[in-house]
């Protein structure tokens, strides 16, 4: 009978310190992060399982509901929702909940080997905050993981379905004349 493999071990923010003190020495942590909302898509999935290829271990920090709303308004699927869909990756070992805006502060506590960013991000678009923290501590970043195979991304996923509902609300008003 084939083995079905646990979720991974989902962290709240304030337990860094205890997932740091689990992650050994001389080993490849890769770090990963994303908003992953409303959903996970192809380029999310290509992004995670081409990170996992890079190390011992892949830690995947999903950015939590203040850093979400701040960034899309609002918060369609809640974060746990989120962080849950992520751990049930094969190639995941542990999902961190990080509510920041950026992840300069935890490649600063974590300090993983790799800070792997999928395919939509390069050097001219990520947070120079970010490569300067990563500079400084000697992670390396490996831009393009995954490659940019995503069919559309979630803002895009969002428009369209801002302009289904306000096209029904069209049809709505005429069918009322």
């Amino acid at each position: 009978m084939k083995k079905i493999k646990e979720p991974a071990k989902i962290w709240l923010q304030n337990y860094l310190p205890d997932l740091k003190s689990l992650l050994e020495e001389n080993i490849i942590v890769t770090l990963v992060s994303g908003y992953f909302h409303p959903i996970a898509h192809s380029g999310h999935i290509a992004m995670i399982n081409a990170a996992a290829a890079l190390g011992d271990v892949l830690v995947v920090a999903v950015n939590g509901p203040m850093a979400t709303k701040r960034k899309y308004k609002y918060e369609m699927i809640p974060t746990r929702e989120r962080m849950a869909n992520i751990a049930e990756f094969r190639n995941v070992d542990h999902v961190l909940l990080w509510d920041c805006d950026d992840m300069a502060s935890l490649l600063e506590q974590l300090r993983p080997t790799i800070f792997a960013r999928g395919g939509d991000i390069n050097i001219n678009t990520m947070k120079k905050v970010e490569i300067d923290i990563c500079e400084k501590l000697g992670i390396f970043i490996h831009y393009g993981v995954g490659g940019n195979s995503k069919l559309a991304s979630n803002s895009t996923f969002i428009g369209r379905a801002k302009a289904y509902s306000e096209m029904h609300e069209n049809l709505d008003k005429l069918s009322e004349i």
